[in-house]
């Protein structure tokens, strides 16, 4: 019998408490981002049967969470949004490397102090980086 440990099973509580948070959200990501869901758990579930529909739907997940991502970031009123559109391929591909980079600056130059992740009230959480006190600005 196949036994998952203490920290697995918070692990889903967790996961599952995530899909919860994302149906509530009012924004125009929201479909995006349960689309994403959707699709991860299909890869799961036909992995083992087909491997590259499996992968096709990995595939379209990243596109849907890219999607969603382009969404916030206008919707937060980010600086040239305009710039950016959710339904071409090409904008969608570059947000993995927009993720990157961040990710490769927080850790190279030991900012993870400047990230804040706050509970705006029982619905909605922020994602934050303080990119102006890292010395960017714009």
């Amino acid at each position: 019998m196949d036994t998952q440990s203490k920290e697995d099973i918070d692990r889903l509580k967790q996961i599952g408490g995530l899909k919860s948070h994302i149906e509530k959200q009012k924004t125009s990501s929201r479909h995006s981002l349960l689309n994403a869901w959707d699709y991860i758990s299909k890869a799961k579930l036909i992995h083992e049967i087909d491997f590259n529909m499996s992968a096709f739907c990995l595939i379209t997940a990243e596109e849907e969470a890219a999607t969603a991502l382009i969404k916030l970031i206008k919707e937060r009123g980010y600086n040239c949004p305009y710039n950016l559109n959710h339904r071409l391929h090409p904008h969608k591909a570059a947000v993995y490397f927009l993720i990157e980079a961040y990710t490769n600056f927080i850790i190279e130059t030991n900012a993870l102090d400047e990230i804040l992740i706050s509970g705006l009230n029982k619905d909605q959480l922020e994602l934050r980086i303080n990119l102006i006190h890292m010395g960017i600005d714009g």
